[in-house]
């Protein structure tokens, strides 16, 4: 197996042979360690990729992204070589729109792709902002709606230094996922499952669901208890939907089929 070498990737577990590769896209202003609490619940042979933009963590010196254009095909080339084994992706948020662009531009350059799309918290490509963009929202207006999405560490802001430090890659990553949009469907031709939260009032369920028009395959939809970060307290459950989707549809059966459910997500 090809330890990834690239900057964009970031192993979370250790598995030499991996069955399955587990491709996880994180939120605006999220890093790879987003998904560090999903490493209890994975399987001893699947191995957990987290993507890692430029401006945090390990890239906390490099300029954050500007553009999908500029992005996509350098995190595509990036992902490639790990292709020729079965993979999924999965994005948050944020990272939803990136994992979906990703598998558009793999599908046109006729690279390998991944078998499975999940979406989770957020708003299908031709569904427009409903809300004032956050990113251009002047100073303390924009930390209190970082407040209200409930996923920025306390720490963050209780230093203005930290402050100082993260709002140019958050207001970038804002400015991404906000002016992200696309008139008219250009669907994918591969299986895509959407995830909202229940209590999440950032991203509007219909909008969510609305990604069924993106894809010409299967589409599969789970409600799930908790807000727009529901990732990270039903990590087991959400971790749960997406291998067991591989080992009903793929025909892939772990020798260790990791965490259980706990039964907090509906199938809509």
């Amino acid at each position: 197996m090809i330890k990834p070498s690239t900057p964009w990737i970031r192993p979370l577990n250790r598995v030499t042979q991996p069955r399955l590769i587990l491709f996880a896209f994180p939120h605006a202003g999220g890093g790879a360690s987003s998904f560090h609490a999903w490493t209890r619940f994975v399987p001893a042979d699947v191995a957990l990729y987290a993507i890692q933009y430029p401006g945090r963590e390990t890239r906390i010196a490099e300029v954050p992204v500007g553009s999908m254009q500029e992005m996509i095909p350098v995190l595509a080339q990036a992902i490639t070589p790990f292709l020729q084994r079965p993979s999924i992706f999965f994005g948050h948020s944020l990272g939803a729109m990136v994992a979906f662009e990703t598998v558009q531009f793999l599908a046109k350059q006729k690279a390998p792709l991944p078998q499975h799309l999940f979406v989770s918290a957020a708003r299908a490509p031709h569904v427009p902002v409903w809300h004032e963009p956050y990113h251009k929202l002047p100073g303390e207006q924009f930390w209190q709606k970082l407040k209200e999405l409930n996923g920025t560490p306390t720490a963050v802001f209780q230093h203005p230094e930290f402050k100082a430090l993260f709002e140019p890659m958050l207001r970038a990553d804002f400015a991404l996922a906000e002016t992200y949009f696309k008139p008219e469907p250009d669907p994918i031709h591969i299986p895509l499952t959407a995830l909202a939260g229940m209590q999440d009032t950032h991203v509007a369920l219909d909008d969510v669901l609305a990604w069924a028009s993106h894809t010409t395959a299967l589409f599969r939809h789970h409600h799930i208890q908790g807000d727009h970060f529901f990732i990270q307290a039903q990590a087991a459950t959400v971790t749960s939907i997406l291998l067991n989707y591989t080992y009903s549809v793929i025909g892939f059966k772990s020798r260790d089929q990791g965490g259980s459910a706990n039964g907090l997500a509906k199938n809509l």
